[in-house]
């Protein structure tokens, strides 16, 4: 039998090959169904383009999608409920804080009802900035990472690592196959993404 000589240069292409084709493997999984949690995540924010863009990414159907995001509005509705409850009730004690400072302005200082028009009108002022207060505190009007993950069929932790990791580089969801060169999923240019990562 002939011996023949090993070329192990080749082998160690071969090798590098093999790796660098499984990491780009793992790679789109990830991309995948990160995708598919970043869309579920801004579900009450995502329009139809969106959706279209997600399931080119993600190998889905566009019915299957608006049925995942469509599920998880569901699991906010609550939360979407006592926000506009908030708001309504902020928007109210504006109209009638006004409404009692322009009253009590135009009636006697030293008169009873300028008195009780005027505390009313501070009553008005406390809940308006109350609901103000509550309005401006960064609000989660998303579905929890274990909702996300009941939905998708992966864990909670899953989802938070997925989160994680596109907050610092949403470049890595970014596929000129499916929209433009500089652009991510969801319409932000890289620079902007980079801008507010720093």
């Amino acid at each position: 039998a002939v011996k023949k000589d090993v070329d192990y240069g080749m082998c160690r292409r071969g090798e590098r090959t093999s790796v660098t084709e499984n990491a780009e493997r793992r790679i789109l999984k990830l991309r995948k169904i990160a995708v598919l949690v970043l869309t579920l995540k801004c579900c009450n924010s995502v329009d139809e383009s969106m959706i279209e863009k997600a399931a080119a990414v993600s190998g889905k159907s566009v019915e299957d999608v608006r049925s995942l995001v469509d599920e998880a509005r569901k699991c906010t509705e609550i939360k979407v409920k006592r926000w506009n409850s908030i708001l309504r009730t902020r928007d109210k004690a504006f109209l009638y804080k006004r409404r009692f400072h322009l009253e009590s302005e135009a009636l006697d200082k030293s008169s009873l009802l300028c008195s009780v028009v005027s505390q009313k009108a501070l009553v008005q002022d406390r809940v308006w900035e109350e609901k103000n207060g509550l309005l401006s505190e960064p609000k989660k009007l998303e579905p929890s990472n274990m909702a996300v993950g009941r939905i998708l069929g992966i864990t909670d932790r899953k989802v938070k690592y997925i989160m994680d990791s596109a907050s610092k580089n949403m470049d890595t969801l970014s596929l000129s196959r499916y929209y433009g060169r500089h652009e991510t999923l969801f319409g932000k240019r890289k620079s902007e993404q980079k801008a507010g990562n720093e």
